[in-house]
């Protein structure tokens, strides 16, 4: 597995899944230094806008060495049994906050084999239907209602398996056949996500997850710190080093912090290797009372007491504030991918950083753990409840895991992030790194039913805000909590019965 997962580190731009891809003509719009809410800003809920075609001729826009069309035409003959035999009439029907680049190496791969669908009506793959991402799941569910379904959404795993568990998916068992070589890479991460003895997620890669952290190195130095990768590098990154380092930063009273993000309580807890619910043969397991856990809780808890956290929640809509990493307020940022290439390079640009100020590491790793993990994440395509195009969803998921596999594509998708993005080769190798590392699967929002799942308000969410936000007791907490998950837990494992 991690040698698959290190020759794909292109996936941040080469897949148009996660981090919607930007040819050279199109543009991302840029976030607020102030008064911003973050998430909003996210790959989650970003939106990528063309306003021009690119010129194929113009080797400036080129990603690849090479006539992308030739190679795929290689690609096609060397992997003839990853096709299936089918006929695509009908293009492809794609809910969601973002299009798909149609200039991506997937469709690119698609059109070679299967051609354009209905090439009358344009010379698109894919039918995108657009949607607020806040409303994206009600507009998916009154879809199936009226019997007007996508074929596909995105797989999210912070909604899993509770997007399978209200049967907005279906299985892809009989549908998809994971038995080609195609899917040996990840074939041992699908089977982990396997829910009620049946597969829904063909994933295609895996992607860096949101526990990433970022600094500058500029701040470290100024403040005496050892720089973290060096720290990471010789497995001396711990929980105990961050905290001393938040000791030596931190003064509330000139508002400077040690670390921010929403995704603070998630990542500590993943870095056990430990979640607080997990998927384990099939079936939704709590771990509230797992050693791990509960040494998570008591770190979040530290944060918590001695202010080292920014205090997103007493700001008005639980807003962060990106304007204070940029100013050296805040030590470490903690997000995903996205964070860096649409706010943290815009800051870098507009503020002449070097190119290697910006730092990145993963969350650090309790000293008694055997080894740093990584909370999981993963590129697929869900099949929706009710399609009318399953051909074309088979096309599709075998295109996409044909070019994913490819390291071709791979290069030109590091070509992007260079490009598109500033990466440097230490932030691709550091990337390697983090995304070669273990991957831990969170599932606590599935216990939202019957609570909100869209209001975020499972209940391992709800004790994890209450730890790092305002230091409340783990203990006290799970003993508040632990009827209500145990019940939510036996609801969705036996598909909305109580026994």
């Amino acid at each position: 597995m991690k040698k698959v997962i290190k020759k794909r580190l292109s996936l941040i731009v080469t897949v148009s899944l996660v981090f919607a891809i930007v040819s050279c003509s199109e543009s991302i719009g840029n976030e607020g230094e102030s008064g911003t809410d973050t998430a909003a800003t996210t790959a989650e809920k970003s939106e990528v806008t063309t306003t021009a075609d690119t010129s194929d001729s113009d080797p400036s826009c080129s990603a690849y060495p090479d006539p992308l069309q030739y190679h795929v035409a290689e690609l096609i003959a060397e992997n003839p049994d990853a096709f299936p035999d089918v006929e695509v009439e009908k293009k492809i029907r794609w809910l969601s906050w973002y299009d798909i680049d149609e200039k991506s190496p997937a469709v690119e791969v698609f059109k070679a084999r299967y051609g354009t669908p209905n090439p009358h009506n344009n010379d698109k793959v894919i039918d995108y239907i657009k949607v607020v991402y806040e409303n994206r799941y009600e507009k998916l569910a009154s879809m199936i209602m009226a019997d007007q379904s996508p074929d596909i959404f995105r797989f999210e795993e912070r909604f899993y398996p509770w997007g399978a568990f209200q049967e907005f998916f279906e299985p892809i068992d009989g549908v998809i056949d994971l038995s080609g070589k195609e899917w040996d890479n990840t074939r041992d991460v699908i089977d982990k996500l396997n829910w009620g003895g049946k597969n829904y997620v063909p994933v295609t890669n895996l992607v860096p997850s949101s526990a990433l952290l970022f600094y500058r190195k500029t701040v470290i130095q100024e403040n005496g710190l050892d720089d973290p990768y060096d720290l990471f590098r010789r497995g001396e990154w711990t929980w105990n080093a961050l905290l001393r380092m938040c000791e030596v930063f931190s003064d509330p009273e000139r508002d400077r912090y040690g670390i921010m993000g929403y995704y603070i309580g998630e990542s500590a807890i993943l870095s056990t290797g430990t979640p607080v619910i997990g998927l384990e043969n099939g079936k939704l397991v709590s771990n509230i009372d797992h050693m791990n856990v509960e040494r998570a809780m008591g770190f979040l808890k530290q944060l918590a007491d001695k202010n080292y956290r920014y205090p997103y929640h007493e700001n008005s809509n639980f807003q962060l504030s990106p304007r204070d990493f940029r100013y050296g307020n805040v030590l470490f940022w903690n997000d995903g991918v996205w964070t860096y290439q649409d706010t943290i390079q815009r800051f870098a640009t507009e503020d002449g950083w070097n190119d290697d100020e910006v730092g990145i590491v993963p969350f650090p790793q309790h000293s008694d753990v055997d080894q740093t993990y990584q909370r999981g994440n993963a590129d697929a395509f869900m099949l929706v409840s009710g399609s009318k195009n399953v051909d074309g969803y088979k096309a599709w998921v075998q295109s996409n895991v044909v070019a994913d596999n490819d390291e071709y594509m791979n290069r030109g998708g590091q070509v992007k992030m260079k490009r598109d993005y500033n990466y440097t080769d230490f932030h691709l190798d550091v990337l390697e790194q983090i995304t070669s590392l273990p991957t831990v699967w969170e599932f606590g929002d599935s216990l939202d039913y019957p609570h909100s799942v869209i209001e975020q308000s499972s209940p391992s969410k709800v004790i994890m805000e209450s730890v790092i936000t305002e230091g409340l007791d783990y203990t006290a907490l799970r003993e508040e909590w632990r009827k209500i998950i145990e019940k939510d837990l036996e609801f969705i494992n036996n598909g909305g019965v109580i026994q």
